[in-house]
């Protein structure tokens, strides 16, 4: 389950795109990044923002402060928008699907019911998400209340198990050791600390090999932390993104971990955003090419195209291998969108006719 704090601090939104257009030049940054996991979305891992001063060609003319294209109408694209919109921005939002929300993505059946598909469940740590959440006069609902008493189950060489006797404590004790050293690892996490490129060349398995830890705690340390969270395998994961998730949920509490989701679903928030920003979300718009001009940057979408004074780019890096950049993007943003991996994972929703696990 993807939990959902993927939204931008608005005043960093506002700061960057000022700083991008002052540097008079095309920039691919990160906007904030949180864990990559199917539980904890990453912030903005995948949203990026490329400025430049413009005017625009195919739309009136442009306000006080500028005219803004956000491409990705995810819930990051659509809170910078919407934080750029309050401050006086034009903006356009460009979005390749037929729906917003991005990763966010409710599934609603006949009779009434509901599931996410996508992103489901907000942390207490996430603030900024739990801010639109009120400002949109939506509610949360307390999932901590629900589910049931019935001991958890684990699969194990096929046949089903109840997970205290399949992983009893002492090999929980054993598989808290990983913790212990991420945890250690994460402490010296920062963007100036001239370790992070060591270990970022270390996996999740290299760790587990140093650890030494016996085959029933480390198949619990490789399902339940980084299959369960990362959806790759452990030799597929960078030991320093692993460090990094330790770091951002360091004040977390067990008790505060998929704490609530969205009354309703989730997609209310996106589209509630979109509603707010209104004819400015367009859909069914995939960016093919975004070029820096003397005085401006031109975002093609088919055979249009939008000219803006910045372009914020919110979508997640695989789709942004088919956007051509002109001039090319630096080699190493260029690389990262290349080649870096998303996990991939699969929902499966069922209907009972009664919760039977409440018998």
């Amino acid at each position: 389950m993807e939990a959902l704090n993927c939204l931008p601090d608005p005043a960093r939104v506002l700061a960057s795109v000022g700083q991008w257009a002052r540097a008079g030049q095309a920039t691919l940054a990160g906007v904030l990044a949180e864990r990559l996991t199917r539980r904890r979305l990453l912030a903005a891992g995948a949203a990026s923002g490329l400025a430049v001063a413009w005017r625009s060609r195919l739309f009136a003319a442009a306000p006080r402060r500028g005219r803004v294209v956000v491409v990705g109408a995810g819930l990051a694209g659509l809170a910078a928008a919407y934080e750029l919109r309050r401050s006086g921005f034009d903006v356009v939002v460009l979005e390749a699907r037929d729906r917003v929300g991005g990763r966010v993505h409710t599934v609603r059946f006949p009779d009434g019911q509901h599931a996410e598909a996508g992103g489901e469940y907000i942390d207490t740590i996430h603030t900024t998400m739990r801010h639109y959440v009120r400002r949109f006069g939506l509610r949360l609902e307390d999932v901590r209340q629900e589910g049931s008493d019935l001991p958890g189950a684990a699969y194990v060489a096929g046949h089903r198990r109840r997970f205290g006797a399949a992983f009893d404590g002492s090999v929980q004790d054993e598989a808290d050791r990983f913790d212990s050293r991420m945890e250690a690892l994460a402490g010296h996490v920062s963007a100036g600390d001239p370790r992070g490129r060591a270990l970022d060349r270390r996996s999740a398995a290299d760790v587990l090999d140093d650890l030494g830890l016996g085959s029933r705690a480390r198949m619990l340390v490789s399902h339940a932390t980084i299959r369960d969270d990362y959806t790759v395998e452990p030799r597929q994961v960078s030991a320093l993104f692993v460090a990094q998730g330790y770091k951002l949920t360091e004040n977390l509490p067990d008790s505060g971990t998929e704490a609530f989701r969205v009354r309703g679903g989730n997609d209310r928030l996106p589209r509630r955003v979109a509603s707010a920003l209104g004819g400015t979300v367009h859909l069914r718009s995939p960016v093919t090419r975004v070029t820096t001009l003397s005085d401006r940057v031109r975002v093609e979408v088919g055979g249009d195209r939008v000219d803006a004074d910045h372009c914020v780019v919110a979508a997640p890096l695989p789709p942004l291998r088919a956007v051509d950049f002109v001039p090319a993007l630096p080699t190493a943003l260029a690389e990262a969108i290349a080649s870096l991996q998303y996990g991939i994972g699969t929902k499966t929703l069922v209907q009972y006719d009664s919760r039977v696990w409440r018998k």
